[in-house]
């Protein structure tokens, strides 16, 4: 996934142990089509899997650098 996998490579090497953990429990737990959905906002995220990383995958997500990527375009 282009989206998870950016943040991981952009983000990994700052979190904390925890964060690691959750985000590996995270990808585990939840199937991709819901958990783009939560990510891109285009559904709420249910009050226990709204967590801080959630937050800062959703932030990085809707951030202008991600936004302007090549990859994030739609294809031609």
């Amino acid at each position: 996934d282009l989206l998870l996998g950016r943040f991981a490579k952009t983000h990994m090497a700052s979190l904390t142990e925890e964060e690691v953990d959750a985000y590996e429990q995270l990808l585990a737990d939840n199937n991709d089509p819901r958990l783009y959905r939560w990510i891109t906002a285009q559904e709420e995220v249910p009050a226990e899997l709204d967590t801080a990383l959630l937050r800062k995958i959703r932030d990085y997500a809707t951030s202008p650098a991600f936004s302007k990527s090549p990859f994030t375009e739609a294809p031609l």
